[in-house]
């Protein structure tokens, strides 16, 4: 498909850089939220809930959630009559896996990389793991798999229009078990 502006885009205004991620269980990670334009947004006079205290510690003053327990949790923010929400997905240490980028902003027509990485304490290090890729809007981006030149198995994601996507990488062991990681895809306009 050839990309294109996507003039009926509207950006929201307001929205968190990463609205899917993964975490480990007790990790802590910063909230950051940002407006129509990608730039960030000061966090005085928002009004946060943490819809999942039984996953979920939120610390609203230093803009911090910690995963108190595995599961999936959800925080909104609400600032100036706009909301958005933020899904996490909470996983034991041994699950943990990473991706060299797990946000990021693209004008349509671009093109970029993530790679996988399985860190050696992870019960999925040095095992015979599959490796999928997928992304849960295909009419904003393409995927094109490869390995990376230090040998993991990366993919190129080349943006078709406007809007937000979330390319999840799956990693999956023969008894079928499972973990996943996620990369956040903002769409927006060229200027």
């Amino acid at each position: 498909p050839t990309p294109s502006q996507s003039v009926d885009y509207v950006a929201p205004e307001l929205n968190f850089t990463t609205p899917v991620v993964s975490i480990y269980e007790h990790g802590t990670m910063l909230l950051t939220l940002v407006g129509a334009d990608y730039r960030s947004i000061s966090h005085d006079g928002i009004t946060w809930v943490n819809e999942s205290p039984d996953i979920l510690t939120l610390d609203a003053n230093r803009s911090r959630v910690t995963a108190k327990q595995v599961g999936v949790g959800y925080l909104t923010a609400t600032k100036d009559g706009y909301t958005t929400r933020m899904t996490i997905h909470v996983v034991p240490s041994e699950d943990n896996i990473g991706m060299s980028t797990i946000g990021i902003l693209m004008r349509p027509g671009n093109t970029a990389t993530t790679e996988l990485y399985v860190y050696s304490d992870t019960r999925f290090y040095g095992k015979d793991y599959t490796v999928e890729w997928s992304v849960d809007h295909p009419e904003l981006l393409t995927l094109e798999e490869y390995t990376s030149s230090k040998g993991n198995p990366a993919v190129r994601f080349t943006t078709l229009q406007c809007g937000d996507a979330v390319i999840t990488c799956r990693v999956t062991l023969p008894d079928g078990s499972y973990t996943e990681e996620y990369c956040c895809v903002a769409i927006r306009p060229k200027e």
